[in-house]
């Protein structure tokens, strides 16, 4: 019993370790956004095609399947004056971030963003030690 308890927790240290040491090799800035401000973000480093920079606000599941360059064929619009218009909570791991911004030609648009906290890909995290990431494929329908 007691050699079981001390595999068990063995894992959930390794567990714990990868995860901490996945985040760490987030700049802290990415780390400290706030749901809202990622979507913002996104959308505001998509319209200065700074796709590296967008990328890195990404979901960490999303990022295990897709690359920036997928990304990049995603978001050909143009991303100016990018507003949240509200927070519609899910889950503690899950908020979606209605943004609207102004468009090619001046159109207005308006978008879901489906955001995840996640610690590393697949892991949810409903404490505070995860990293909130944007779902670039939620965003792709206008509402």
């Amino acid at each position: 019993m007691a050699k079981r308890k001390k595999m068990t927790l063995a894992r959930k240290q390794k567990s714990k370790n990868q995860s901490t040491g996945f985040l760490s090799s987030m700049p802290d800035t990415v780390r400290k956004f706030q749901p809202d401000s990622v979507a913002k973000t996104f959308f505001q480093h998509l319209d200065k095609r700074q796709y590296d920079k967008a990328y890195s606000l990404c979901q960490l599941s999303w990022k295990k399947e897709f690359n920036i360059h997928k990304m990049k064929a995603m978001f050909l619009d143009r991303y100016q004056d990018v507003q949240v218009v509200r927070n519609i909570p899910k889950t503690d791991a899950c908020i979606d971030v209605v943004i609207a911004y102004t468009g090619r030609e001046g159109m207005e648009h308006t978008r879901l963003c489906r955001m995840i906290k996640e610690t590393a890909p697949y892991e949810p995290s409903v404490i505070d030690d995860g990293y909130w990431g944007i779902n670039p494929t939620s965003t792709l329908r206008t509402i």
